[in-house]
């Protein structure tokens, strides 16, 4: 019985953490979209789309502190290419 103990807590681990990515994804998508909304605003559409990508990058950064930013930065592509 002693050896269940340990597994049953590493899988109550492993649910928090995906929920962890999946409310860290929603909030990077989320920061994404929102600077998306005011691209009319802007006179050049690239720059409304390259600062909505670091906006997205940076929420990654305060979600997931330890990751350094080049794989931050192929994280939030990697996510916002799956949900387009």
């Amino acid at each position: 019985m002693r050896s269940s103990g340990p597994l049953v807590r590493r899988d109550a681990g492993d649910a928090t953490s995906a929920e962890a990515d999946k409310k860290c994804a929603r909030a990077v998508f989320n920061a994404f979209r929102a600077i998306l909304r005011h691209r009319d605003l802007d006179l050049n559409p690239l720059d409304t789309y390259q600062n909505a990508f670091d906006v997205a990058v940076r929420t990654y950064c305060e979600r997931k502190p330890r990751v350094p930013e080049e794989e931050a930065r192929r994280a939030v592509a990697n996510l916002i290419f799956r949900r387009v």
